[in-house]
């Protein structure tokens, strides 16, 4: 198993290199956390979630994602995505409508 973390990349940029990577002998990509997180368009906005059940923000959406693992899963490769479960950004709406009780 070989695996090539390619951090903050979107997927679209990601899918492209698939056949690079494949032809390296990479077999696993590690992928930034894809669910929607902070607005920021800098790489740590990807580690402040905000909604821990929609995938979409700067590196690509739900559509992008699933393009992206079956791209890989066509070269025989797979994908791992990043993501954070202990916490929220404070831009979630779920702790606004906490903090308003």
């Amino acid at each position: 198993m070989v695996i090539a973390q390619l951090f903050d990349k979107p997927f679209y940029q990601v899918q492209k290199t698939l056949p690079s990577l494949r032809k390296l002998g990479i077999s696993h990509v590690l992928v930034s956390p894809p669910q929607k997180s902070h607005s920021s368009r800098r790489w740590w906005g990807r580690y402040q979630p905000v909604d821990f059940t929609r995938v979409e923000g700067p590196l690509g959406d739900a559509t992008a994602l699933y393009y992206l693992c079956l791209q890989a899963n066509r070269l025989g490769m797979t994908i791992v995505a990043d993501t954070v479960i202990h916490h929220l950004s404070n831009e979630s709406r779920y702790l606004k409508i906490r903090a308003n009780r």
